[in-house]
């Protein structure tokens, strides 16, 4: 999608595909920002820097307090960009944070931490969702309690039941429990593992 680097002031500079390029990246940060201001009119993203692209820029202009010229100049181009950006981080999904710190990882009893506590959120999670799953405290320890919630879940997904989380573990887990936060079964229906 577009970013934000500037074209050359100098546009004589520029071979007419850098040229076109250039046109259809502002065109589609317009057109995006048409859909947020309905005094932008939408164009399309075509590389021509016609009368509709103008009326477009020129509308833009007047909507963000920019000299009214019809032409993409420096500040204009920041501009674009600089709203694009912001309107984009504002629908973007939140960033997810990699919890797991490596394939060869394992938590086990006794281990205290975020990590622990991340896989006690989603046992408690997956165990108030299971009917025959008991529901783990949250305290941050890896404790035996929450080793017997997690060889309950190894043994319905083949692993082997050690009751520490390695990365097939964590995976499963993590599976489950977005299952679970969106459950495919009718309201009233309890499933049960085995």
């Amino acid at each position: 999608m577009p970013g934000n680097s500037r074209p050359s002031t100098q546009s004589h500079l520029l071979s007419p595909e850098q040229h076109t390029a250039y046109v259809r990246e502002f065109q589609a940060a317009l057109r995006e920002l048409s859909k947020y201001n309905l005094l932008i009119p939408r164009i399309a993203a075509d590389g021509i820097y016609g009368p509709e692209t103008a009326e477009a820029v020129a509308a833009f202009q007047s909507v963000y307090g920019l000299p009214v010229t019809g032409h993409v100049d420096p500040a204009t181009w920041d501009m674009i960009f600089y709203e694009y950006n912001r309107l984009s981080s504002l629908q973007a999904p939140p960033s997810f944070v990699a919890h797991f710190p490596s394939p060869d990882t394992v938590v086990s009893l006794g281990d205290e931490g975020s990590l622990p506590c991340v896989i006690e959120v989603m046992l408690r999670a997956i165990g108030g969702y299971f009917g025959n799953m008991q529901l783990v405290t949250i305290d941050c320890r890896f404790t035996e309690e929450d080793a017997q919630a997690v060889r309950k879940i190894q043994a319905v997904a083949g692993l082997e039941e050690t009751g520490g989380v390695d990365a097939d573990t964590w995976e499963t887990l993590v599976i489950t429990y977005e299952h679970v936060n969106r459950p495919l079964y009718e309201p009233g229906q309890v499933p049960n593992l085995p």
